[in-house]
This record gives structure tokens, C-alpha cells and sequence, in this order.
């Protein structure tokens, strides 16, 4: 081979290497704007849900209740509301004492969580209502869901709760 089909072969070469340089930055490009598109829409949806706490009640010492409100544009769903997060902290006896709560909704265990009621400006639900076992229904935009809440220690002072919504919103309340 001489010189001249040196050049060719190595032109062609080129030519290969330029084409799958090309192909692969449009793979990745093509790849990065959709993962873009779908972090965007994760955003949106995220940005369409909010929850508030309206109140929070302590009927007796290891009790209390707590008004959930969806304040934002989508409803939850009740097989949803499983994945809510469900935290305490409050004073005990001069200790401070912080807790995750698991769901509890037969309210079989030594601390835990249930949804007692869902109303809608301060009657029943509506449309899609709970059901108990939380299999079906909706928490839908203005309607409030009362958490109970127990703990086995004796809730002696002030605290906070923090409710989580199964899309991370994060809500807040005072225990007196």
C-alpha cells in the first residue's frame, strides 16, 4: 500500500471516528433531555402537593391528635398515605424525646399513628371518601385528615410533630 492509500484508510478512519463521536454525543444528549423532562414533570407534580398542619390537640399525656390539611392542588391517596413519615419530639419528665411512628391503623401497638377522620370544612368528605383500612378514597384539596397519634412515654411538656406527605412535603406543628 503506498503513501496515497495510506491517507485514504486514514481519512476513512477519521471519517468512523467523527460519525461515532457524533452518534454517541446524541445518545447522551438524547438521554440528558429526557431524564431533564422527567425530573421537570417529578417537580411539577411535587410542586402541586402541599400539606399544612391546622392543630395540634393532646387530649391526655401519651395521646395526641393532629389536623392534617391538603393545601395543595392534587389529592393523596389513600394507599398513599402509608408512606407518609410521622415524627415526635417533645419533653418528657426533663428529657427530650424524639420518635418516628410507624402506622398503626388497628392501633394494636405500643406507639404508633392512625388516620381517625378526614372532614371537609368541619363535615364529612365528599367526594372519594377513606375507607378505614385505607384501600380506596382521596384526601382531596381542602379536606382535613386528624392523625392520632400515642406514645408509651408521658408527653410532660412542649414538642413539635412533623408529617411528611408520600412526596416529601413537609408540614409542621406545636404541641403546647
Amino acid at each position: 500500500m503506498g503513501s496515497f492509500g495510506l491517507v485514504v484508510a486514514s481519512i476513512v478512519l477519521l471519517g468512523v471516528l467523527c460519525l461515532m463521536t457524533f452518534m454517541l454525543n446524541e445518545t447522551v444528549l438524547t438521554s440528558s433531555y429526557g431524564l431533564l423532562r422527567k425530573y421537570i414533570s417529578v417537580g411539577e407534580a411535587v410542586g402541586r402537593e402541599e400539606i399544612r398542619i391546622d392543630g395540634v390537640s393532646k387530649p391526655d399525656a401519651t395521646t395526641l391528635y393532629v389536623n392534617v390539611t391538603n393545601s395543595g392542588r392534587d389529592e393523596i391517596e389513600a394507599k398513599e398515605i402509608r408512606y407518609m413519615d410521622v415524627m415526635v419530639k417533645y419533653e418528657s419528665n426533663g428529657s427530650v424525646v424524639s420518635k418516628w411512628l410507624t402506622l398503626d391503623q388497628d392501633e394494636t401497638s405500643g406507639e404508633g399513628w392512625a388516620v381517625e377522620s378526614v372532614m371537609l370544612g368541619g363535615g364529612e368528605e365528599l367526594f372519594n371518601p377513606i375507607a378505614s383500612d385505607l384501600s380506596r378514597g382521596c384526601l382531596d384539596p381542602g379536606e382535613t385528615m386528624t392523625l392520632k397519634l400515642w406514645v408509651e412515654d408521658e408527653i410532660t411538656g412542649s414538642g413539635q410533630v412533623l408529617v411528611v406527605s408520600p412526596r416529601g412535603c413537609k408540614a409542621y406543628g406545636v404541641i403546647g
